[in-house]
């Protein structure tokens, strides 16, 4: 006796269309929802202005190591004239930590450490445009602002 087993093969290959078709709408849905990760405007190399003897720093910003979610800025070098200055002692040193991103390029609640004093000042920052940043930092009653141009 012979048994006809057509009927299953068509449920098979029935089920295969729907699976198939299950997993293209689960991957559709997925990739729609996943939000762009798009990295923070404040990141990036920043330059001070020159100083009295023509000195500047550059300092990159980027999310904290200790502090996910706020901002922090570490000098990579300091310059005159002539070029780097490989023994400047600011170099690695954090001059700003937890800005907290309170709006798109504003951010507060944060601290800028003076790198020739070492005072801790309470500090604000905001992007004016894509390539200036201005970076105040307060003691009570006095405030001091300074921009940074954008190196990359």
């Amino acid at each position: 006796m012979r048994r006809d087993y057509a009927h299953i093969r068509v449920l098979t290959k029935t089920k295969e269309k729907v699976m198939k078709r299950l997993w293209g709408m689960v991957l559709a849905a997925a990739m729609g929802f996943a939000a762009p990760v798009t990295a923070d405007p404040l990141e990036g190399l920043w330059q001070t202005p020159a100083d009295a003897k023509g000195r500047y720093a550059q300092m990159q910003i980027g999310e904290c190591e200790d502090q996910p979610g706020l901002m922090c800025g570490v000098i990579t070098g300091v310059f005159d004239a002539k070029g780097e200055l490989p023994d400047a002692i600011d170099r690695g040193r954090t001059v700003m930590q937890g800005m907290q991103p309170v709006d798109t390029g504003i951010y507060t609640n944060g601290y800028v450490i003076a790198p020739n004093t070492q005072n801790r000042l309470q500090g604000n920052a905001t992007l004016v445009g894509d390539d200036l940043l201005r970076v105040e930092g307060c003691i009570p009653m006095m405030c001091k602002t300074e921009e940074l141009s954008r190196v990359r």
